[in-house]
């Protein structure tokens, strides 16, 4: 699945992949695992425009992973929990922005906000809890607030080659700069 995914941007036949794989997962009742796999699966049907079904997905996951680290567990395993809990709560966001849910999206924002730990390996995601307060922002009128937001998600976005939401950044760069009048910046931006 990940490679169908990742590599190849074939997004049905990881679908495919990745159900083949629960199914093994809930057989052995491993549960990280299907977890895991389910927010892969979420992934991919938030790709493929099944922003309702995908939802399903990362609430399942970050309900577990939440509750996974509740526990006294070793700080590996708390660490994996916390990524697999963020990054679900990011993708719930995703979704929610997608479906024109903006509270439920501002509410989710703020989780990953607030809670996001300030370690290098959590760089990365509080990154794009910015981009999507960026996206929020500028829905609602506030963008200079939206461009603070971009600003700071950009550099640990280019840095970790994710061209796809760089790009999506250097939009809403351009489409904040055409509502201050900044055309010619906006121009920019576009290109």
């Amino acid at each position: 699945g990940i490679v169908y995914y990742f590599n190849f941007k074939q997004y049905r036949p990881a679908l495919q992949e990745y159900i083949k794989a629960m199914s093994y997962a809930e057989k052995a009742e491993v549960f990280y695992l299907i977890h895991k796999i389910g927010y892969h699966l979420g992934v991919v049907k938030s790709y493929l425009g099944d922003h309702g079904n995908a939802i399903r997905h990362f609430e399942y996951g970050a309900a577990y992973f939440l509750a996974e680290m509740q526990k006294k567990s070793h700080p590996n395993i708390l660490h994996n929990m916390r990524k697999g809990y963020y990054n679900s709560i990011r993708q719930m966001v995703i979704c929610h922005q997608h479906l024109k849910n903006e509270v439920q999206a501002d509410s989710l924002i703020g989780i990953g906000e607030k809670g996001v730990p300030d370690h290098p390996d959590f760089k990365l995601i509080r990154s794009y809890f910015h981009q999507s307060r960026g996206i929020s922002e500028f829905r609602k009128g506030n963008y200079e607030r939206s461009l603070e937001e971009l600003d700071m998600a950009l550099p640990e976005i280019e840095r970790n080659g994710d061209f796809a939401w760089a790009s999506v950044i250097y939009f809403y760069q351009g489409k904040n700069r055409l509502k201050l009048g900044q055309q010619q910046k906006a121009i920019g931006f576009f290109k």
